[in-house]
């Protein structure tokens, strides 16, 4: 009998928290800090990290206003800081939170 294909691991990355510096290099709310969390369902299992990634003002950069900024553009700010092999830990991470967790079963009468 051959086995049920796996589902995929969806995930969600979001924004829980924002740090600013009120004022910092001619900037007005730089964003030094942004609490994060990584989410991952399969099927009906899932599994999360949290963690916090830290900003410092770029030389001859463009900043937007902080009352424009989105979640995507910080997730995005996030990932990029982090860098693709950090992002494929954490998801890593997730998918043995998922693999090691146990599930309900029916009884087997």
């Amino acid at each position: 009998m051959a086995n049920a294909a796996t589902p995929e691991t969806v995930y969600t990355w979001s924004v829980n928290s924002v740090y600013v510096y009120p004022e910092k290099d001619g900037v007005t709310n730089f964003v030094c800090t942004i609490h994060w969390n990584c989410s991952g369902t399969n099927g009906t299992v899932t599994g999360s990290l949290n963690g916090a990634t830290g900003f410092a003002p770029k030389s001859n950069a463009s900043y937007d206003d902080y009352d424009t900024l989105t979640p995507e553009q910080m997730i995005g700010w996030v990932q990029e800081q982090m860098g693709p092999e950090r992002v494929a830990e954490v998801e890593a991470d997730i998918d043995s939170q998922i693999a090691n967790t146990a599930v309900p079963a029916p009884l087997p009468w």
